[in-house]
């Protein structure tokens, strides 16, 4: 007897060894180079076209630049970061300090939920995205590092954003959660229907690395910032692996399950819920109605200062995040939940997320406004979690 317990006790040890190698074969040391967005102003002149939908001078020289009578409009189209050389002639308006003092948070009172030690501390989220970069936003929440997909010199701006989106330890939602990150190829075919098999891979990869990890260390989250639909290839594999993940208690989210409504302005305080009135930035005036509607739950994703993939102390301040930006930040508020309450399932998480959502109104540039009754609210959501755990 007792050496079958021993022979068991060996055994499991093993396991636990060989769960350990796994995750060191695929470390950090992994990451690419950094980014270069200096090519941006060489190749077109960024204040050319002012009705443009965005204004990109990212890593760009503009000391000789006379910017003192930019429309004020402006502002709520530039895309910038540290490396952005500003002139000298500058409009009243644009406070470059201010604007990164204010961005550099989730907003919505999350850094008030993480100075009581709600940080997702003890959770895992695994993000299927681009080539990453090193940063020191993600470098203590990275664990596991794995490119299934195609490789490339550099880091991506989307990877690193949406990294440091979940988990950056200034600008992320869930600053002490630990971070699994798999490359992997996001592409159509030649009739450009999106192939849906690389990330159904990632995922099963990721619900298979499950297997070998020790409990404290499993993934209970996964985030893709895509959206799938009936007409993509492989759609059959990707429902088999959807469900799969649904029976081990894995939460998958992809801009299926999420929309945005944001920050009006780069200078609005991302705490106060009156500053989230603009909808998604690509929708007509004719389109605003549809936000009475929508049944997904929303989060900001526009104004956002996220880490950048030009340095590893660098920094982006994105005018637009689309709904890529969306799937991260919701991503981090499971990962808060998932810390309040251990065994928190996905289903129950998406109820209490709906539950506690808050009603915002929702302006377009015309005029015209609607409700939304479907706005995250991180505080209601943690305390209604928190006060479950009690009864």
């Amino acid at each position: 007897m007792k050496k079958l317990t021993l022979i068991a006790v060996l055994c499991f040890l093993g396991l636990q060894i060989f769960a350990q190698d796994k995750v060191k074969d695929f470390t950090p040391d992994a990451l690419t180079d950094f980014a270069d967005f200096s090519w941006i102003c060489k190749q077109k002149e960024p204040f050319a076209n002012l009705k443009a939908e965005k204004i990109d001078v990212r890593s760009c020289d503009l000391s000789n630049y006379d910017l003192t009578d930019l429309p004020k409009e402006t502002l709520g189209k530039l895309t910038f970061d540290n490396k952005t050389i500003w002139p000298k002639k500058m409009p009243k308006w644009l406070n470059i300090k201010k604007i990164n003092k204010i961005g550099k948070t989730p907003g919505l009172n999350i850094k008030k939920l993480h100075k009581k030690g709600i940080t997702g501390k003890g959770v895992n989220i695994a993000i299927i995205d681009q080539n990453l970069g090193p940063h020191q936003e993600y470098a203590e929440s990275l664990v596991f590092y794995k490119n299934l997909g195609t490789p490339t010199p550099q880091g991506s701006m989307h990877g690193a954003a949406v990294a440091s989106i979940a988990v950056g330890k200034n600008v992320g939602v869930a600053p002490d959660a630990k971070l699994y990150f798999i490359v992997a190829d996001f592409k159509e075919n030649e009739t450009n229907k999106f192939d849906a098999e690389p990330i159904s891979y990632a995922i099963e990869y990721i619900l298979e690395l499950n297997e070998t990890l020790p409990v404290e260390d499993k993934i209970s989250i996964i985030s893709i910032s895509r959206g799938f639909g009936p007409e993509d290839l492989n759609r059959k594999y990707f429902l088999e692996i959807l469900k799969q993940a649904k029976e081990q208690g894995v939460l998958v989210l992809t801009t299926n399950d999420v929309f945005t409504v944001s920050r009006n302005c780069y200078c609005a305080s991302p705490d106060k819920i009156s500053s989230y009135t603009k909808p998604a930035y690509w929708f007509e005036e004719e389109e605003v109605p549809f936000y009475e509607k929508i049944s997904d739950i929303c989060v900001p994703t526009d104004y956002r200062i996220i880490a950048s993939p030009t340095g590893e102390k660098d920094y982006v301040a994105y005018a637009n995040g689309g709904l890529s930006w969306a799937v991260p930040y919701l991503a981090g508020i499971a990962a808060l939940a998932k810390q309040v309450k251990p065994d928190l399932t996905p289903q129950e998480f998406l109820e209490v997320a709906h539950k506690t959502a808050q009603s915002v109104e929702v302006k377009h540039q015309s005029g015209k406004s609607v409700k939304n009754n479907n706005f995250i609210n991180p505080q209601a959501l943690i305390k209604a979690l928190q006060k479950n755990n009690k009864q």
